[in-house]
C-alpha cells in the first residue's frame, strides 16, 4: 500500500471477497508502486483444475 492509513479501507474490502479462514497476506506500505495511480498491490496463488 502507499497509504497506510487506508489499512481499515483494505480490511472491509477483504471481509466483502473473502470468508473465513481468511487467506494469509502481507501489508506493507511503500513510497511508490509501478503508477502514480495505483494505491495497492496484489499477489495471489491460484490452483486450476487441469
Amino acid at each position: 500500500m502507499t497509504d497506510m492509513q487506508k489499512f481499515d479501507d483494505v480490511v472491509t474490502l477483504r471481509r466483502e471477497f473473502f470468508s473465513a479462514p481468511y487467506p494469509a497476506d502481507s501489508i506493507v506500505e511503500v513510497k511508490a508502486l509501478y503508477t502514480p495511480q495505483a494505491m495497492i498491490e496484489i499477489e495471489a496463488i491460484a490452483v486450476a483444475n487441469a
